[in-house]
């Protein structure tokens, strides 16, 4: 119908009124909002305006997209718990880079029922990286940060990370925790585009006067760092970086325990193409 002009006297049908008020733009609270109001009404060209992002967004006969240089280049959501991705909440975005990283594993304590003796560090989440238009996900995902594992008390062996997840596009195992005298494998990528070993960790004291095993690092940096020899009775540093290993205790005269892992990360990046 094109747009509608009255002059004084003209007595607008039912159909006038109508698409002049499709000429409108609409304000509403949010995406949400915007869709319950207008579903069943849609019509090529409607304009509404979400005042929880400020955009301005067109119904394009097929679905709503935010209006020319009204949308952001670029947009970074980061999930150090778990929780649950909204496609919604970015009409503007295309595409999406998912970064996931496992948690990672626990320090032991101490290597054996000696003295001065330190024990193993954890090793590190693995990464996958996956590239995928936002077309393919779910209306909501399913994301998962594994948690890093417990330090051990004594010469038992650590706990493991959590694995980390971003639906079903992309999922990374967490690393393997601390154990005597022996190096640790670290977590890896399972499902994406990119897949990525963590760092693995350290034995440790295998003879006398050696210090807590270095944690391992991920992605992301380094892990826990080992109790030193200068310390009697020594717990082992939590792994720092997201992802990263604990650090391994050092036993002196009683047992000690090793750091905790660093629980895992996933990381949304958003782009317009």
């Amino acid at each position: 119908m094109g747009f509608i002009d009255f002059t004084a006297g003209d007595n607008p049908t039912a159909a006038q009124f109508d698409e002049m008020f499709r000429q409108t733009t609409m304000v509403f609270a949010d995406a949400s909002a915007r869709d319950t109001a207008l579903s069943g009404v849609l019509a090529e060209g409607m304009v509404a305006y979400l005042a929880d992002s400020d955009r301005v967004t067109v119904y394009d006969g097929t679905g709503w997209v935010v209006a020319a240089g009204a949308a952001p280049m670029h947009a970074v959501v980061k999930y150090s718990t778990s929780g649950t991705f909204t496609k919604a909440d970015f009409p503007w975005a295309k595409s999406a880079k998912i970064t996931v990283t496992g948690g990672g594993g626990g320090g032991q304590g101490n290597a054996d029922a000696f003295n001065d003796r330190g024990g193993g560090s954890g090793a590190a989440g693995g990464t996958a990286i996956a590239v995928v238009a936002l077309s393919a996900m779910a209306a909501s995902e399913t994301v998962t940060v594994g948690a890093g594992g417990a330090g051990s008390v004594g010469n038992a062996t650590a706990s493991a990370g959590g694995t980390s997840s971003f639906g079903a596009l992309a999922v990374a195992t967490g690393g393997a925790g601390g154990r005597t005298n022996n190096f640790t494998t670290g977590g890896a990528g399972t499902v994406g585009d990119l897949l990525l070993a963590g760092g693995g960790g350290a034995p440790g004291g295998g003879t006398a006067t050696a210090p807590g095993g270095q944690g391992a690092a991920s992605i992301w940096g380094g892990g826990g760092g080992g109790a030193p020899i200068l310390f009697a009775n020594s717990n082992g540093f939590a792994g720092s970086a997201p992802g990263s290993g604990g650090g391994g205790g050092f036993r002196n005269t009683a047992n000690v325990t090793g750091g905790p892992g660093a629980p895992g990360l996933v990381v949304v990046e958003l782009g317009p193409a």
